[in-house]
């Protein structure tokens, strides 16, 4: 960082004006204190002058990688300007959609050549994402379905607690909600980490931990494109994964719950399975409000003149897990999407 004079930031595209504010303060300070310097007010005051010298670029999420896109689009594939000029001679709208680790942030972008016809002019038309769902919300709801798959393994190995499955027509979403409280006191996983970290705690901790990452995992393996597996496309359950634990933490930590005279058996707890449906009957609604809220943007801000969408770009590891792209085929307000208006 000692080397670096001119810097940028981005933000998510719902941040408020204070937010954005505290974004650029807090990078300032942190480039303050790379630099060993003094961050106190009084040294070096947070007036806007001095901050724009050195940081004069804060874009929202959206914004920033639909400028990257853009610029793909228009000047680095064959032909470049020439190639855009010939295409696009009434501009070019670009819906870009970015699914990050904790926000959605969407945008649409439209390009269009000055009349000089060889420089372009671009503009943000709209904005608007969610605060409450990103790729973790995905992680998140899989991580609870395996845990409350491994709680009723669990609950009938040590025959201590019942945990029903699932009644007939009863939702995960349902049964997550009701049966919470005993999924945890079987698999106990949660802790305050204000609190003094005993080995109880500890050991909750890596069990957490370590169920997260087989969650991450998990998402990878079901956002893979079923073309790719060797799997029988006509199958109920086409997208299916299974847990996997191989002397692990997380085994060593089922054993404990057990108490002494209780063994696991590995090969069983191998065969608990997440299906896709699982998943996207829990993050499904969340996907279809961000494609309203595109479609929203689709309807409100393009005018009769520039109405159409030309591209789609989705950006961010979220996008990559299916559904996202199997409703945006089915809801958004762009035709054609099948046909190279998507990447």
């Amino acid at each position: 960082c000692r080397s670096v004079k001119r810097f940028a930031a981005t933000y998510p595209t719902t941040f408020s004006l204070r937010e954005v504010t505290q974004v650029r303060e807090a990078v300032y300070r942190g480039w303050l204190r790379s630099l060993e310097r003094p961050q106190q007010e009084e040294v070096y005051p947070l007036d806007d002058e001095k901050m724009s010298t050195h940081f004069p670029f804060v874009l929202d999420d959206a914004s920033a990688a639909g400028y990257y896109f853009l610029h793909k689009e228009i000047f680095e594939k064959p032909h470049g300007l020439a190639r855009f000029r010939y295409l696009y001679p009434d501009g070019f709208n670009l819906l870009l959609f970015d699914c990050g680790g904790g926000t959605i942030d969407i945008g649409i972008l439209r390009a269009e050549l000055r009349p000089n016809g060889t420089e372009v002019d671009v503009k943000v038309i709209g904005r608007t994402g969610m605060r409450s769902f990103g790729g973790d919300n995905i992680t998140e709801a899989i991580y609870r379905l395996l845990k409350a798959k491994i709680a009723a393994y669990l609950a009938t190995e040590f025959k201590r607690d019942k945990l029903p499955t699932p009644a007939e027509g009863q939702s995960w979403r349902e049964y997550l909600q009701q049966y919470g409280p005993t999924i945890e006191k079987i698999l106990p996983t949660t802790f305050n980490p204000e609190v003094y970290q005993d080995s109880g705690v500890a050991r909750r901790r890596n069990a957490m931990q370590a169920l997260w990452s087989e969650a991450e995992r998990i998402k990878k393996e079901l956002s893979i494109d079923p073309k790719s597996r060797e799997q029988d496309s006509n199958a109920a359950e086409p997208t299916v994964t299974y847990l996997h634990v191989k002397d692990s933490v997380l085994d060593r930590y089922f054993q404990s719950l057990g108490g002494a005279g209780v063994t696991l058996k590995l090969e069983k707890l191998n065969k608990i399975d997440i299906t896709r449906s699982m998943v996207d009957e829990l993050i499904g609604p969340s996907i279809r409000e961000s494609i309203a809220r595109c479609n929203y943007l689709i309807h409100h801000k393009l005018t009769p003149r520039d109405q159409e969408v030309h591209r789609v770009v989705m950006a961010g590891n979220g996008s990559r897990y299916r559904l996202f792209a199997e409703e945006m085929n089915k809801r958004l307000a762009v035709p054609q999407l099948n046909k190279g208006r998507m990447y």
